[in-house]
């Protein structure tokens, strides 16, 4: 900060003026430190020494006004200093933004290579054979859950990161699906087996309905526990193969029961379509007999009633005799015949009963 220079006339009122005047007072108290020093420096070189109330008041000015000075650099030296720590701090941020941004494209651009150095390698083992290793499906579960493919140029998309592996988005997502289900340990285990992907996604559905169970290290198939690792590789094996050929015959006798009762339902089906024909064909005729303005809309819904409890009592019997339960159960077959027998008596009775009531005079 430049210092002022002595002002003549303030200087000349320090000098010439009784220090009890209003004068003198007012001009000391605007004096700067240049004029006060002067003034000081002038009553000193008087003879013996000038008047000491003057000298004294003078030099409590300078002291003041050195103080005042000293305050005022401090709190410049304060402002710039906060100044430069915003504005360090502001640099200081801007750097580690930079930074981050650096390592964020290094990051993006290694997960770009690598994606491609992945796809390289599985489109080369491709040529040989159409799988792909368990350790190419964990990088290949890092690229989809990073969603690495999308920073590829003219890729884009999963579906055609898979297209450009070699393989259909459908037959990666279904290895992801089984890495997802058994872990790396257990998949590395039988890659050995004859196991394709149909006896994968339903071993995958067996361990999602709890027929199977993972745990860390181990596989439990129907009560037995076996260690998932190289030594015990033949007793997954036999274990799974064994789980797999049990489901496949329950589901092919499944599929025939399935089939035989589509059967006698349809027959049944055939056989109620025949009666109903007769059922029209007697109505027709014993419209003959009916006021041609007989109200019918009473008996609707009881006819709705009765045939809805003959298609059911016919269908409840069909199914139990399919069922192969039955076959060597003497007991539970003379009791459906049973029932059947009186069914055909009841039946007999009623026709009885409606022929004497309705038909007897034709």
């Amino acid at each position: 900060m430049p210092k002022e220079g002595i002002n003549t006339e303030t200087f000349g009122w320090l000098t010439n003026c009784p220090p009890g005047d209003q004068n003198f007072k007012g001009h000391l108290k605007e004096a700067n430190e240049a004029t006060v020093r002067a003034a000081i420096t002038d009553v000193k070189s008087r003879p013996a020494g000038g008047n000491k109330t003057l000298l004294k008041l003078l030099e409590s000015r300078l002291e003041a006004i050195i103080s005042d000075s000293e305050t005022a650099t401090k709190d410049v030296l304060i402002r710039a200093n906060q100044n430069l720590a915003l504005a360090t701090g502001e640099l200081l941020e801007e750097q580690h933004a930079l930074e981050a941004q650096q390592a964020e494209q290094a990051d993006r651009e290694k997960r770009i290579a690598d994606a491609y150095e992945v796809a390289g390698r599985i489109q080369a083992l491709s040529f040989v054979e159409k799988v792909t290793t368990v350790g190419s499906l964990m990088q290949l579960k890092q690229i989809k859950e990073s969603k690495t493919y999308k920073d590829l140029p003219n890729i884009g998309t999963w579906d055609k990161f898979c297209d450009y592996l070699g393989f259909s988005r459908q037959k990666v997502d279904e290895d992801l699906a089984n890495l997802a289900t058994f872990g790396e340990a257990f998949l590395q285990t039988v890659g050995s087996f004859s196991l394709g992907y149909r006896e994968l996604k339903k071993l995958r559905q067996l361990t999602n309905d709890g027929a199977v169970q993972l745990d860390e290290g181990t596989i439990t198939i129907e009560g037995e526990t076996i260690p998932i690792d190289a030594d015990h590789a033949p007793e997954v094996e036999a274990a799974v193969s064994a789980l797999l050929e049990k489901h496949k015959t329950i589901a092919a006798r499944v599929e025939k029961l399935e089939k035989n009762l589509d059967a006698v339902v349809k027959e049944e089906n055939k056989s109620w379509r025949n009666e109903k024909k007769l059922y029209e064909k007697e109505l027709d005729r014993l419209k003959a007999f009916d006021p041609g303005e007989h109200d019918e809309t009473w008996c609707e819904e009881q006819m709705q009633v009765i045939h809805e409890d003959c298609k059911t009592f016919s269908a409840s019997i069909a199914k139990f005799i399919v069922d192969p339960r039955l076959e060597g159960d003497r007991a539970a077959q003379a009791q459906v015949l049973r029932y059947m027998n009186q069914a055909e008596a009841e039946l007999f009775d009623l026709r009885k009963q409606f022929e004497s009531a309705y038909t007897s005079g034709e």
